[in-house]
């Protein structure tokens, strides 16, 4: 499968790190550490600041976008970028942890709303979902799926926050969208990406660090320590290094998410450039599932033939990484 475009979608309200007051990001060291700067939220700083969003329904009431109109935007715009119309697509692969309802699936709305009846489905995979799509896919025969394929992972977490006892949610979360489109034949012109090396695993069983009931929490005794962070991507770079062993001077990096500013540092420690790193939520917030697609949207009309991108994700049951590269 070849990635033949990236796109995102984010809310136009727009606050920065320590306002207002109920999305402080210095009140929340787990957003410092993610390295957040400003958020882009989907509910009206003037109903949060009113409410402080204690009531998870009148929110959505409030709310300028919803999961599936965020997924809608960012489709439209891969679609225009790469060419290529709904009606050519045959699958739809949807991803989210904040829906409205959980049937019919995200996939399914997102088709609905483009008026279509295709097969689509949600591929769900938390807050390391684009990484874990992009392993899934690259096991899939190309014999088996269709010419094209849209994937959306999309999230609106700001509108299940309360921000009235929350502070470390209310300071790390953001809302964005993205989409890709994917196609099993190379194209003949223009950018595409390949998988060139996968390889996801199982971690020790632990607590999930983000949970999603009625509202969103972060289990901060379930967050990563600065030690095992170190050492997941030590471990990684080095079998990075057996795939290619100048990988750290030639690819972009889009760290674990939850993690970003962390393990920004890490990485330089490893020798690997600032201008190397790739952040998805530093002026967006956390997206959860979202926030790797969000980051590699803003390295892919940069790339040159030849040049690679390397997802890292873990913390959540699963670790691993993936590379793409141009061709």
């Amino acid at each position: 499968m070849f990635l033949l475009g990236v796109a995102t979608a984010s809310p136009s309200v727009v606050v920065s790190g320590d306002e207002p007051r109920q999305c402080a990001v210095r009140n929340s060291p787990v957003a410092a550490r993610a390295g957040v700067r400003s958020k882009r939220l989907s509910l009206p700083r003037e109903y949060i600041e009113s409410t402080g969003n204690g009531d998870l329904f009148e929110g959505w009431k409030a709310a300028t976008a919803t999961p599936t109109s965020l997924g809608v935007q960012a489709a439209k715009s891969v679609l225009e970028q790469v060419g290529v119309t709904i009606g050519q697509v045959g699958l739809v692969v949807g991803d989210t942890g904040t829906q409205y309802q959980t049937c019919p699936s995200e996939g399914q709305r997102i088709a609905g709303e483009f008026g279509v009846k295709t097969a689509s489905f949600d591929l769900v995979g938390g807050i390391g979902a684009v990484p874990h799509f992009f392993s899934v896919v690259s096991r899939w025969s190309s014999a088996r799926v269709p010419e094209y394929l849209l994937y959306v992972s999309t999230n609106t977490p700001t509108q299940q926050v309360d921000y009235r006892n929350d502070a470390e949610s209310a300071g790390l979360f953001g809302d964005a969208s993205v989409a890709l489109v994917l196609s099993k034949q190379r194209p003949a012109a223009g950018r595409s990406a390949r998988v060139a090396y996968a390889a996801f695993r199982a971690e020790p069983v632990r607590r999930l660090p983000i949970v999603i009931e009625r509202t969103v929490k972060v289990h901060s005794a379930a967050l990563l320590s600065d030690d095992e962070l170190k050492h997941f991507i030590a471990s990684e770079l080095e079998l990075l290094k057996r795939h290619q062993p100048e990988i750290l001077q030639k690819a972009s990096f889009i760290a674990p998410q939850l993690y970003a500013g962390a393990a920004h540092e890490i990485l330089g420690a490893h020798g690997v450039s600032s201008r190397q790193v790739v952040s998805g939520v530093e002026d967006i917030g956390f997206s959860l599932g979202s926030s790797h697609g969000v980051a590699l949207a803003q390295v892919w009309n940069t790339l040159e033939a030849g040049e690679v991108v390397v997802l890292m994700h873990c913390g959540d049951g699963q670790c691993g990484s993936v590379v793409l590269e141009t061709v």
